[in-house]
């Protein structure tokens, strides 16, 4: 279902328009609560995010595949996983 917006293109341009010229000092943001990190333990992981993925070949040692695989389907996501969780550990450290 396609939604329609009530506004004609001009109407929308020239609202964009002059969201654009406001100032940052000229909007208040007096109604948004401070974040706390109370506020991102309670977050939700965006449902609709998919990060891009790229193909790429490399080699890994024989007994690393065989373990991998020897867990089920799913051997690359965890893969990538393994290696996503070490570039975290990773950046924390530097």
């Amino acid at each position: 279902m396609k939604l329609k917006n009530p506004l004609s293109a001009d109407e929308l341009e020239q609202q964009i328009a002059a969201a654009s010229n406001i100032k940052d000092e000229e909007i208040s943001t007096s109604d948004i609560q401070p974040l706390t990190d109370d506020s991102f333990k309670k977050a939700i992981f965006n449902p609709y995010y998919k990060p891009v993925k790229k193909q790429l070949t490399v080699r890994l040692d024989a007994v690393l595949i065989e373990w991998l695989k020897g867990q089920g389907k799913g051997y690359q996501t965890r893969l990538n996983d393994i290696l996503k969780k070490a570039m975290i550990d990773d950046l924390k450290h530097n």
